[in-house]
């Protein structure tokens, strides 16, 4: 399927959902970027689900430890 798609393509696709640590060209990844050849973060994960959920609508994550949208994991932090 992404042979169709386009590597780079979906990997665009993927920088509009916020997956920053992607940070190689198409070229790097190839085709494996399918099967997990590029490391994400849980929290890009639960982002990308969330707003797969939300019919491609965004949405902030929100800690259930302060009831208040959390731009990263690193704001959860004391």
């Amino acid at each position: 399927m992404l042979e169709k798609v386009g590597v780079k393509t979906f990997l665009n696709r993927l920088h509009e959902l916020e997956f920053t640590h992607l940070n190689q060209s198409a070229e790097y990844y190839g085709l494996g970027l399918t099967l997990r050849s590029a490391e994400v973060s849980l929290w890009e994960l639960a982002r990308t689900y969330l707003t797969m959920a939300r019919l491609g609508k965004s949405t902030p994550l929100v800690s259930i430890l302060n009831n208040s949208p959390v731009s990263s994991p690193q704001s959860l932090t004391p």
